[in-house]
């Protein structure tokens, strides 16, 4: 059986470059795929997770570093 799931697209405030996040919704969940550089866009996305109103959340936190073995 396929997974079913609706993206949104959080787009943070000018000034932090228009980072992009993302919520990913399933019919019993939240997860929550996060890259904002600022609290305040943080609590934006916060936010819109909220608004959808379906715990528990995952937060994956998007590595940018080259380093990172997940690359």
């Amino acid at each position: 059986m396929a997974l079913e799931f609706t993206v949104y697209l959080v787009t943070s405030r000018s000034e932090t470059f228009l980072t992009n996040d993302f919520l990913l919704e399933t019919t019993e969940s939240l997860i929550a795929v996060d890259a904002m550089m600022t609290v305040s866009n943080a609590q934006l996305l916060r936010r819109c997770a909220d608004a959808l109103g379906k715990p528990p959340w995952i937060f994956l936190i998007y590595p940018w570093e080259k380093s990172c073995p997940l690359f």
